[in-house]
């Protein structure tokens, strides 16, 4: 066949195929005309209270009251137009952010679904009164600090368990809150929310209170959540929902009299770096609950009719709460590691108490140990150091690639179940809602991994592609940081491997000990202490333990055979007890006395069985061989 032939021959093949498409198209089309509507069916169940068309026309929300129950409402949330592919693709995104971010202060899902062909999911409705009402109701006044600082603790915990499900709100606004009779704060709306780092090639914004850097990528990072709730912040004690002066505010660092200073500095530092700020959202909450309680700003409108749990959060505000920036986390870590360690003496004391002088021993020895440690490790010159980078240098490139590596692969994975999810989400098939169930809880742990290796991406140090995709977007803050954290991360672990891994691995092998030595694995226990002295060098407290573990070795031999529950080998038998009559001769003849006293008591008694009998003859004949040893003598 000619090449003019095979040109013919497939497009003669596409004009029939795309007709065959065409007409399976017209016939569901058709079957889909005769099925009842999504509406039609939502009717039977539910009275429609009220309906709501998205900004761009794609989606519409019902809003719906159980028929003879109107207390009971929801919300079913659907596309208006079937076959906008795009929208059905936006919908279920939204549905699987929703449902994986499931918290208390995040409206609750009910289930997603794709009956009569139209996909939809339903979720509560909030019955309540959003932040962006209260706002009109008062008049442009401000509200109580302390109101504000509850309200955005309240929404920061939703925000931080989304973050750790790998998911972002990105449109967190005054409309977007609602706070109900109770005071109960409800996250709604994840119109906008995306997976962490991921785009859809969509994105909806609002412009007033989205991140500028989330913006113009496009792609959603926590930090952008943290942006957001500063603005949120900012317009609560001005008392507006919008600000024209927002920016040049920022960048005059011009804060309103109605905003303390110190708050005015933590919400100057978060919008002027919207993703170098390094701030989680609970980490800027418990920043902004620090209250100055001679401010005006606790004299605005209220928020809540009450403060219940307020005071777990709410602290009072020192002179020194002005400055932010990259002692932030250091910080953090200082606090952390200083209640670590506060705890960590709390749960010792009481094994100081039973054996003080052993502890203080061995409290000297692991000083002794440190000192020679981190002597050691001081001792390694730059030179040696610069010869290892050399040596290594393949390794630590791979490294720091490793993160974002991993990163690729689990988005791939994430996407590949999210396609999946989709194939089988028709309702008909049997066992849908179980396997619904265990997508949604395989996705949720696939962007928790994601979400883990963003968060590790720091301690491998930053690439020199990383590297420069900041510097192409004009972002040396990120850089700066991501390095800067790297060194931090390189000291700890100096620090770690050089002092407190020892006593770490100390610890830990002395509770592996105690395990072992509670199921009467003696031996094991020796040789593991043995080896570690081997590595950490000779530790009186070490040692010490060691006898008393041969001594009890030694004792489990010969009550053990004596009795005839197991009965060991002469040779065992000879050794145990010239191991015990070495490292303690008192508790050596205090054996012998038991040994012999429970032997003539065995060989006395009428009836007997042949391993009670075998165990107490081969003690005998321990007992004579040493009788005659002291003889010779």
């Amino acid at each position: 066949m000619s090449e003019v032939d095979n040109v013919k021959t497939k497009f003669i093949n596409s004009v029939i195929a795309k007709a065959i498409e065409k007409k399976n198209k017209k016939k569901e089309d058709i079957e889909r005309a005769k099925q009842p509507k999504l509406i039609d069916v939502l009717s039977a169940k539910f009275d429609i209270v009220d309906t709501i068309t998205s900004p761009s026309s794609s989606t519409i929300i019902y809003q719906l009251a159980k028929k003879d129950q109107p207390d009971k409402q929801i919300c079913c949330k659907t596309i208006v137009n079937i076959n906008d592919e795009s929208a059905k693709k936006q919908l279920l995104a939204e549905a699987s952010c929703l449902e994986i971010s499931q918290h208390p202060s995040v409206s609750r899902f009910i289930k997603v679904s794709s009956e009569l062909h139209t996909p939809y999911f339903m979720y509560e409705w909030v019955q309540g009164e959003s932040i962006a009402e209260k706002v009109n109701r008062y008049s442009a006044k401000g509200f109580r600090h302390d109101h504000i600082a509850w309200l955005i603790y309240q929404v920061a915990g939703a925000l931080e368990y989304m973050h750790t499900k790998g998911v972002c709100h990105l449109d967190i606004k005054p409309s977007n809150i609602i706070v109900d009779e109770d005071d109960a704060v409800r996250l709604i709306d994840f119109g906008a929310a995306q997976y962490i780092n991921e785009s859809d090639g969509y994105a909806e914004a609002s412009l007033g209170y989205a991140s500028p850097l989330f913006i113009d990528s496009h792609i959603g990072e926590p930090q952008d959540d943290v942006y957001s709730l500063a603005v949120v912040v900012y317009h609560l004690f001005i008392g507006s929902t919008s600000s024209a002066n927002l920016a040049d505010d920022i960048s005059k660092f011009k804060g309103s009299s109605d905003i303390p200073q110190h708050i005015w500095a933590l919400l100057h530092f978060v919008l002027s770096s919207p993703r170098s700020h390094g701030l989680t959202p609970i980490n800027f909450a418990q920043k902004l609950a620090k209250i100055d309680i001679k401010s005006k700003s606790l004299s605005g409108m209220p928020i809540f009719n009450s403060l219940r749990n307020a005071d777990l959060v709410l602290t009072q505000a020192s002179g020194k709460d002005t400055s932010f920036g990259s002692n932030v986390s250091y910080a953090g870590i200082i606090a952390l590691f200083s209640f670590t360690l506060l705890f960590s003496i709390v749960l010792g004391y009481g094994f100081i108490v039973v054996n003080n002088n052993a502890e203080s021993k061995l409290y000297e020895d692991l000083i002794s140990l440190e000192d020679n440690a981190y002597s050691r490790a001081n001792r390694a010159s730059e030179l040696e150091a610069e010869q290892r980078y050399v040596d290594n240098q393949d390794i630590i490139v791979k490294n720091q690639s490793y993160p974002l590596d991993q990163l690729h692969k689990l988005s791939q994975l994430k996407q590949q179940i999210v396609d999946l999810r989709q194939h089988i989400s028709a309702p008909t098939l049997p066992g849908t809602n179980l396997v619904q169930t265990s997508f949604v809880e395989l996705l949720a742990n696939v962007n928790t991994l994601i979400s883990d290796t963003v968060d590790i991406n720091g301690s491998f140090g930053i690439s020199i592609e990383q590297a420069i995709k900041y510097l192409e977007k004009g972002d040396t803050k990120s850089v700066a940081r991501l390095n800067n954290e790297a060194l931090l991360n390189a000291k700890v672990n100096d620090f770690y491997y050089s002092k407190a891994f020892y006593k770490k691995l100390i610890n830990a092998v002395v509770a592996r000990v105690e395990l072992l030595e509670s199921k009467s694995r003696y031996t094991d226990s020796i040789q593991l202490l043995e080896h570690l002295e081997d590595y950490v060098g000779p530790l009186q407290i070490l040692s010490k333990k060691i006898d008393s573990l041969i001594i009890a070795r030694s004792e489990y031999i010969l009550f053990q055979t004596v009795t005839g529950k197991y009965i060991y080998s002469n040779t065992k038998i000879n050794k145990a007890y010239k191991e015990l009559a070495k490292i303690s001769p008192e508790r050596a003849q205090d054996a012998r006395v038991l040994l012999t006293e429970i032997v003539t008591d065995n060989l006395a008694k009428k009836h007997i069985s042949k391993v009670t009998l075998d165990g107490a003859l081969v003690i005998q004949r321990l007992l004579v061989k040493l009788t005659k040893s002291e003889q010779v003598i």
